[in-house]
């Protein structure tokens, strides 16, 4: 059997299918190597990715841990009605509550809350983390303020109470307080046209931020009601005064009386003068027709001419000298049973009390 010989077309087309072959395995491996690499490179970038996701986690976490676990010092952070997070955030970070205000916000977003900001006045601590401090934004709590009005107090010296709290400006107040138009509404107590002392009650109150002077005053006025019960009125019926008479009397207890023990003794005092028609001759209500506190009043300072000057006018003054508590109010209304008409002041705060002038002189002159 004789072979063939090949042609130069055979050689020729036996070389390109060599040639086909050989680019056939080799597109297969390089699509082998590719996606190889194309899953090295996924697999990387997932890893990175991961990397960064925890990275990121961990620095959230740390940026919404409270500034200082140590701190109890609180301040007050006033977002004003429209704010945006931004800006709440930017005044949280400027007060030093939160450690990063980028931080904030994103944890803000992921809680779904960045609608729910409130506006409004906050007392917060560095010690609060940054959930606990969007708690409070979110409901909007109100910052309330613990003021005490101590017994014995003016206006005007609750007015600058008031002020130091940061509530309210102290003429604000007293404006307030003595405007026809606010005592309208109590004229069964007082009226502007006298003088609106004495029903201010003195007592402990929580107060929020923003509230009106008027606010104010008619939650003492309501918490002096509430203390001056059925039984009180029918006893000041009984002595035939009426409750500003009663209040009155007992704003001057309260200026004169330093021990406690004492207040129903002065307060004989004072109710046997009255009904023997005599000055009080008190010297609290000098320091009230003065203006101002003098350590030592003079002879010229008793005749001082204003109808508060009990020295030179007989009755009550004309309206209380300060706001009285409820034991000088229950002094005015239950007096000792004693028929002292004078007493003097000792250095501890006591006094001496006498039933006659020369009794009272002697007192005087035994105590100088």
């Amino acid at each position: 059997m004789l072979l063939q010989q090949q042609t130069p077309e055979d050689k020729r087309c036996a070389i390109a299918a060599t040639v086909d072959r050989i680019a056939l395995k080799i597109r297969k491996l390089t699509k082998r190597i590719l996606m190889d690499w194309r899953l090295s490179v996924l697999a990387a970038a997932v890893v990175v990715f991961m990397i960064g996701l925890l990275s990121f986690a961990i620095w959230l976490v740390v940026m919404i841990q409270p500034v200082n676990r140590r701190s109890d010092e609180r301040m007050l952070l006033t977002v004003p009605v429209g704010s945006s997070l931004g800006q709440i955030a930017d005044r949280l970070e400027q007060s030093g509550l939160i450690k990063s205000k980028n931080a904030f916000k994103i944890y803000v977003q992921i809680a779904g809350a960045e609608r729910g900001l409130k506006a409004g006045d906050y007392h917060l601590s560095a010690q609060m983390t940054a959930g606990q401090l969007l708690d409070r934004l979110t409901t909007g709590e109100l910052s309330y303020f613990t003021v005490t009005f101590p017994e014995g107090t003016t206006i005007k010296e609750q007015a600058r109470i008031l002020a130091d709290k940061g509530l309210m400006e102290a003429p604000t107040f007293v404006e307030a307080v003595q405007s026809v138009g606010f005592y309208d509404q109590y004229s069964d107590l007082t009226s502007a046209a006298e003088n609106p002392e004495g029903f201010l009650f003195p007592d402990t109150y929580r107060i929020a931020e923003g509230t009106s002077p008027e606010d104010v005053a008619a939650m003492q006025i309501q918490r002096f009601r509430q203390i001056f019960t059925s039984e009180m009125h029918e006893e000041a019926r009984r002595l035939k005064m009426s409750v500003k008479e009663v209040v009155t009397l007992a704003s001057i207890i309260e200026k004169e009386a330093m021990l406690p023990e004492e207040r129903p003794i002065i307060s004989a005092v004072f109710h046997n003068r009255l009904r023997l028609k005599r000055p009080l001759e008190s010297c609290a209500t000098v320091q009230y027709a003065l203006g101002y506190h003098k350590p030592k009043l003079t002879y010229d300072d008793l005749e001082i001419n204003s109808p508060y000057n009990t020295y030179r006018n007989a009755g009550l003054p004309p309206a209380p000298i300060a706001n009285p508590g409820l034991d000088s109010i229950l002094a005015a209304l239950y007096p000792a049973e004693v028929d002292y008409l004078y007493f003097v002041a000792k250095s501890d705060g006591s006094h001496v009390f006498t039933k006659t002038y020369n009794d009272h002189l002697r007192a005087q002159r035994n105590l100088k």
